[in-house]
Formats: C-alpha cells, structure tokens, sequence
C-alpha cells in the first residue's frame, strides 16, 4: 500500500500536467475538424455551432477536472503528512504540559513565551506572572555575571548549554536545578526563539552533598537515576535503553550482547559473577548481586548490580531494568570494619584471659597467708599470665624512706633479695612511680630518661610499674617488664593497678595477719603468766583466809569459850565474809584454770537423780529467811550421764544458788528431761529476771545483769562463764530465756552414757 504522505512520480510537476491536457485538447479540435468536414458537412452552421460549443465546454470542463483531479492527487498525501505533523505536535504538547520538567520558551530578546504547569509548581510563578519577564526574575544573585554571559554568548552562537544553577522561588526560597538551553532555528537556520528545560535536582544535590558523592556523577541530570541504567530485552540480551551514566561505561543500544561489555573479560555467569538477567528469569523477582570489575589501571571496582523484571500483558518477563553502582568503598570499609571487629574480638578474648587470670590471681592472693609465699607467687603467676620478662615487688621502708626489693622472678630475684636490692624516691621508673603515686610505663625503655638499666636485666624493653596503695597511702611498687618493644597498652595500666590493689590488700593482711600471730602469741604468754599469777597469789590468799575461817568457826563453836552476843555477831560476819571471800577466790581459780587448760574433766558414771538431791540438800540453807519453795519436776526415768560428778554440780550449785540469790519470794523449780541422747536441765525462777539487752553478755566473764555501782547483788561476774566452760567442755550446751520483772530460765544439756 502506497503511503498517502508520499507523492506521484507524474505528479512532481504540475506543468508537464497541464502541457499534457492541451495536446489532448489540440488533438480532439482537429479530429473534430476532420469528422465535421467530410461526416458533417450536410449539417446547419448553427448546429454545426452548437456542436463546437458543446464539445468546447465538454472539453474544457474535461480539462479542469482533469486538471483538479491531478491536484487533488497531488495534495492528499502533502495534507496527511501535515495531519501526521499536527497530532505529533499535540502529542508532545501534551507531553511538554505533564513534564515534571520545567519548560521554559523566551523570544530572542530573553522574554518569556511560553512556560508549562511544572514551571509553576516549582517556582511559585503563575503562568500569567511569568508571561512577557526575562528570566532573571530566578536569579538567585548565587552565580556571578561570567556565568550568565557565558550561558546566554553560548545560546545567541546557535549552540546548546546545559549546566546546574540555583534560582530562587516566589517565596524566596532557593532551589537548584539542571538546564538544558538551545536555540530554535527555522528552516533557514536562523534563530527565533530560545527552549529551557529544567529539571529541579534540590533534593539530589542535597544528598550528594550530604553524602559527598563523586563529583564525575553531577553532570547526570537528564535521566531520573544518577546510577548508571538501562533495560535489557530478554529475547536476545540487547540493550533497548541506556541512560548517559551507562553509555559511559561502554552500555548502550547498539550493544548487542551487554555481558560481554559491561562485564569485560570476567565471566557473567560463575559463582563469583552470577547473571542477573537469568536470575530474574528463573526467580521472576527483584535481584541484587555482586560483582568485581578492574578499571584501566587494573585496580578493582566492586559493583552491586539491581535487577528488576518487567512482564508483558501475558505476565512474561520481557525485559529487566537494570542498574548498577560503585560500592568499592563500602566494601573496603565493611573490610576494614570487619578487621576492626576480629581486632576487638581478639581484644576481648585477651582482656577476658588477663581478667580471668586476674580471678584466679585474686582468689589464690586471698588464700595465702604467708606474706613471703604470697610475694613469690605473685611473681611467678606473672609470668604464667602475663608471659613479662621480669617482674618484681618493692615494699616502702619507712624508716629508711626507701624501696626495699622483697621479690623477684628468678634467679635474678634471688640475688637482688640477697643483695638487698633498694632504690630512692625519684630513681628509675620504679622511683618515679613511688614518688608521683603513678602508674608509668614506656614501650621502650631507650627512648625514656627515668629508666635506669639494671646489670642483671639487659634486655628490657618495656617497663610498666603501678604503685601498690592501701587508701591512697603507698607501701610499695609493683613492675613488670618485657624484652619486647610495644608490649604494653593503656588499658594494661588499669589492669595492673586492679591486681596491685589487690596485692595491697592481701599484703597488708598477711602482715596484719603475721602481727596478730606475733600478738596472740605474746598474749598467750601474757595470760599464761597471769593464770600462774592469779593462782599462786589465789593460793597466797586461801592460805591465810583459811586459818580466818577456821578460827571463826571455832569460835562460834563455843570451843574457845562461850562468846558474848554481840561478839558472837561479829565473828559470825567474819565468818560469812571469809566464806564469800574464799567462793570468789576459787572461781579466780577456776577461770584462770580453765583459761590455761589446767582443768581437765573426768567424766564417770552419774545419778542425775541423786545428784538434783544432793544440790537441793546444800542450797537448801540459802533460801532460809526467803518465802521461797525449791521444787522438782523430774522425768520418772532419768538415765545415767556420761559427766564429771564434780564438775556437774559445781555447775548445779552455780545455777541454783543465783536463782535463789535472785528471787525473792515464790518458787524455784529443777527440772530434768531426756532429749535425743541427752538430759537437759532446767532451773526456772519466779525473780526479778533479765533485761533483754543483757542477755547476749551474762556468760561473758565479769559481766552482770546489773553492772552498776549500786547494785543489789554481789558476785564477781565469773558463775555463769564457768558453768558455760564446764558444759561445753562434756559437749553439752548451755542458754537462758528470761522476761524482766518474770522470772528467768537457765538451761544446759549433759550427755547420756552410750548403750
């Protein structure tokens, strides 16, 4: 079919046409003629008239619609081609109105013609305001007056100009964006107008200022991606479109393979450079690989590929958007991320190793006692953990106001302790930390002017040394030194000072430790010359007090002669003085005994029966005078115990003589029952009973419930304690319960013979 835009090879020249139609009508008058001369000759010359003109109209009305016909032939494809023209011309109008670019035509004086709806969204303009203005009235006052005499000197030469400029808005608000100036010529290749599309890229320059993006991607503004971008048809991998980003690295739409170009010599389809296109095929969704290109200089790029299909009416993947960018310093610094991350790994398993060792170090310190095995192996564990060269502890003199080397490594710690090895304040790093109460270390020990080389060490490196305090007070200085040059970091320095704090503490309590030995010696012996004391001057005492109580009674006897009665009063006073006197002298005795362990008990066979009669018999005396009642309260079967008869009712009489001397009136009950495999006793009183303060102290030796100087009741403070060392010396216990003002309940518990 013939395109009705194109035109008749006949039909170029309307001329030859009308030559043609007047030979045909020169033709046709002279056949007229002949036939009317030799077949018309008969005929009327009015009807021979009418004939001519009747064949002339025919002729000429033939003529002209030979003629017109010709014409319209001629014209109807030159009118669908302007048909064809105008629809185009409709069309990217349209195009032009719903651009989010903005449009901008100015006469050849600069002002203003036309501008589409994007002009106005961006700028703020109407339509009308922007009408008949020069441009100018964007201008920013940002670009300088060679910026636009070189933009507009470039447009009046007929040629285009495209660069970023900053304009302002209505509002006064600045806005950047991307301008493509040309001039529009007509046929004779002169200028009528000037076209500006502009394209607002505040938000894209914003962001690649934000994230100072390569500056060779500024220039990329047409295109709505900065990245490099293009669509690949499936059916034969051609590129269909290729934006300027990617036709610079060598993709464009005569490519007819894009693999080969865009991944150079590598392999599109490995492991290590996967397809994106057949990824898309086979998983018909969005894709992300990576890959590794080399520039011209063999340097290598990594680049992350985006691959996203595009399906046709009949849901196939027809093509694939694609597009790519330059991670090369993403990768290196998720590398160097990745090392630094293995770095503090490392640095975290070597921390928790040292504060681990640091654990053990401070559980083992705690166990030691000894301060001499405390320092050697504190050193020692040094070198296990630590891996130093030498390590060595100083302890401050203060008599001498020196630092006394008390141990070291080695053999060299050996000789240093036998040379007593000392250093002042001030000399040496050691000196230096002691003197500032500092920790120091250097990593290298020749570029420090404190270090101060030791014979016995000539291959220091590194020296780190922390004082040991106790309270900010020094006592000493713990150091360590390698044969290593950059051994130590700053971190070190704490952790050192943790264990140096440590060693204080575990220092200070062996020493306290060895001063507390040293004393309770010396007081052992202090008391064991005061229990010898005690005793022979108790046995001074009884001697003398003895023959009183002797002639006493026998002179109240009436031996002597018969006594008047206020003598008889009188000696009976010396006589219970003296007996009083002589009870306090043997329970001197009996602590002090105790005390030394003198006293050793022998136990036997006993009647606890017989033995609450025996007790109640000899303190019946002492609650004459007093409303009192003595009771028992006895199991019917009490078995025998396993105790010293004496012992037990030294501690029988105790108990219920108090409980007597207590108690003013109302009763006193001795009470025995069987517990597991013991007998517990009980002597319950209705006295004046016990503050609660005062309970936790009674067994205390020379403590009373009333310790005032008015007290009522006399006595050294020595029953209780005594009775509380007997029982527990049969392996029995001994308590109280007692209310004030309620009466008291003094307990103890005695062994039972084995069956």
């Amino acid at each position: 079919m013939m395109n009705p835009t194109s035109k008749p090879k006949q039909l170029e020249n309307p001329i030859v046409s009308v030559i043609i139609v007047v030979v045909t009508m020169i033709v046709v008058m002279t056949v007229y003629e002949l036939v009317k001369q030799y077949y018309f000759a008969t005929i009327s010359s009015w009807t021979s008239g009418l004939m001519t003109i009747i064949i002339s109209t025919m002729f000429a009305a033939g003529l002209a619609g030979a003629i017109l016909f010709r014409y319209h032939e001629s014209l109807s494809p030159r009118l669908a081609q302007v048909k064809q023209t105008e629809f185009e011309l409709q069309t990217l109008y349209r195009a032009i109105e719903q651009s989010p670019t903005s449009v901008v035509i100015t006469d050849l004086n600069g002002l203003i013609e036309y501008v589409n709806p994007s002009f106005t969204l961006i700028t703020g303009y109407t339509i009308a305001e922007a009408i008949g203005k020069n441009p100018n009235i964007l201008n920013s006052s940002y670009h300088s007056v060679e910026f636009y005499e070189e933009m507009w000197s470039t447009l009046m030469a007929g040629q285009e100009w495209r660069g970023e400029q900053c304009n302002r808005k209505k509002n006064g608000e600045l806005y950047w964006e991307f301008a493509s100036l040309s001039a529009v010529k007509n046929e004779d290749g002169k200028i009528i107008h000037y076209l500006a599309v502009k394209e607002d890229i505040t938000e894209q320059k914003r962001a690649r200022e934000a994230i100072q993006a390569q500056k060779e991607h500024l220039n990329i503004v047409l295109e709505s991606l900065t990245h490099p971008f293009y669509v690949i048809n499936v059916h034969d991998y051609s590129v269909a479109t290729a934006n300027s980003a990617a036709r610079r690295l060598g993709v464009s739409e005569e490519i007819t393979c894009y693999a080969a170009t865009h991944y150079r010599d590598t392999p599109c389809d490995s492991t290590e450079h996967p397809c994106p296109l057949k990824i898309v095929m086979q998983t018909r969704k969005p894709t992300v690989v990576e890959h590794i290109h080399f520039d011209e200089a063999g340097s290598p790029i990594n680049i992350e590929i985006h691959g996203f299909p595009i399906f046709n009416e009949a849901d196939e993947v027809v093509q694939m958007i694609e597009y790519s960018r330059d991670i090369t310093k993403r990768k290196s610094m998720e590398r160097e991320i990745e090392q630094h991350r293995n770095h503090l790994k490392q640095l975290v398993a070597d921390r928790t190793h040292r504060l681990q060792a640091i654990t053990t170090l401070s559980e083992q310190l705690n166990k030691i006692l000894d301060i001499n095995l405390l320092l050697h192996e504190l050193v020692n564990q040094f070198e296990a953990y630590f891996g130093c060269y030498y390590a060595h502890i100083y302890l401050l003199d203060e008599s001498s106001n020196e630092l006394m080397m008390v141990e070291g490594y080695g053999e060299v710690g050996r000789i240093l302790k036998t040379q007593n090895h000392r250093l002042g304040f001030g000399q040496g790093i050691v000196g230096r930390v002691a003197q500032n109460n500092k920790p120091f270390f250097t990593n290298n020990v020749s570029e420090t002017p404190q270090f101060f080389r030791n014979t016995l060490l000539p291959d220091t490196q590194s020296e780190l040394a922390v004082p040991l305090r106790l309270e900010e007070k020094l006592i000493g200085v713990l150091d360590i030194q390698s044969n290593k040059i950059d051994v130590f970091a700053p971190e070190d320095i704490s952790m050192l000072q943790s264990i140096a704090d440590q060693t204080a503490i575990a220092i200070a309590n062996a020493q306290l430790l060895a001063e507390r030995q040293t004393t309770i010696v010396k007081l052992k012996e202090v008391d064991r010359a005061k229990s010898q004391f005690i005793t022979m001057m108790s046995h001074e005492l009884r001697t003398p007090l003895q023959a009183i109580n002797g002639f006493s009674e026998l002179l109240l006897s009436g031996l002597s002669g018969e006594l008047s009665t206020q003598a008889q009063s009188d000696v009976q006073l010396i006589y219970d003085n003296g007996q009083h006197l002589m009870n306090l002298i043997n329970d001197i005795i009996d602590i002090s005994q105790i005390e030394s362990g003198q006293i050793q008990i022998d136990p036997t066979e006993v009647d606890a029966i017989e033995m609450i009669t025996e007790v109640i018999t000899a303190t019946r005396p002492l609650s004459s005078g007093k409303p009192i009642e003595l009771l028992t309260d006895l199991s019917d079967t009490l078995p025998p115990l396993q105790a010293d008869h004496i012992r037990l009712k030294q501690i029988l009489l105790n108990l219920v003589s108090n409980a007597i001397k207590f108690t003013d009136k109302g009763e006193i009950i001795i009470k025995a029952v069987v517990e597991d495999n013991y007998v517990r006793f009980s002597i319950i009183d209705s006295g004046v009973g016990i503050p609660p303060d005062k309970l936790a102290l009674i067994f205390n030796k020379f403590q009373q419930a009333d310790m005032s100087d008015s007290r009522q009741y006399g006595g050294t403070g020595l029953g209780l304690p005594i009775c509380k060392e007997l029982v527990e010396m049969h392996g029995g216990t001994i308590g109280v319960q007692s209310n004030l003002e309620a009466g008291s309940e003094f307990w103890f518990t005695m062994p039972m013979i084995d069956s």
